[in-house]
């Protein structure tokens, strides 16, 4: 049986794929990590993760901070968000996301969906068409994975519940609208992801 007829890869193939899905480096360090500290954290929000654009993205990531919970996420290459053109852009203020192979954002934006256990958008006024927070949205309906749309803090008891239904341990993506498309949407995302960590999870119980 030919390399062929076993579906081998080729040379340069080989190297695509494991741009796409390393099999070694921080990368794969990182999730492992990550795996052990999830088995071990008791709370129902272990990790919050986004992709370290203005607005929701960058409220989630500080409000994790903030409540010293550690923080993951894919940003497009050279840390490119809509105010960093430039390397290390983003990766300048958190250095614990890893950029992606592609310098655009759709990558970005369904990695962090399919390497979340749930998706929480935070839109107020609701989800703009044709955007990158619907894209959000389409992204965990064909990964399968849980996605819940709010739109800012008065709707904190609603997502708790929707949480305690998913279990302990989770790392939650938090997305949304960027600065330029959503003035409020930094402030009603940081309350809200504050509220959700600030809260027992033997409430749920």
């Amino acid at each position: 049986m030919t390399e062929e007829m076993r579906g081998a890869l080729t040379p340069d193939q080989l190297v695509r794929a494991r741009e796409l899905d390393p099999v070694s480096g921080p990368e794969v360090e990182a999730g492992l990590r990550e795996k052990d500290e999830i088995i071990r954290d008791p709370q129902h929000i272990a990790f919050v993760r986004s992709g370290g654009q203005t607005g929701a993205d960058r409220a989630g990531l500080d409000a994790a901070r903030d409540a010293g919970l550690p923080i993951r996420g894919w940003a497009p290459r050279g840390g490119r968000a809509e105010d960093f053109g430039e390397a290390p852009g983003v990766l300048a203020l958190y250095p614990e996301l890893v950029e992606t192979p592609s310098d655009w954002f759709m990558q970005r934006t369904a990695w962090n969906v399919r390497d979340a256990h749930a998706t929480l958008i935070v839109s107020p006024g609701g989800i703009e068409p044709a955007s990158g927070t619907e894209a959000t949205l389409e992204f965990a309906n064909d990964y399968g994975r849980p996605v819940l749309v709010a739109e800012g803090p008065d709707e904190a008891d609603r997502v708790w519940l929707w949480l305690c239904a998913l279990g302990q341990g989770l790392t939650l993506n938090v997305a949304g609208p960027r600065a330029s498309k959503s003035s409020s949407v930094y402030g009603v995302t940081y309350d809200l992801v504050s509220d959700l960590l600030r809260r027992d999870a033997a409430a749920c119980e």
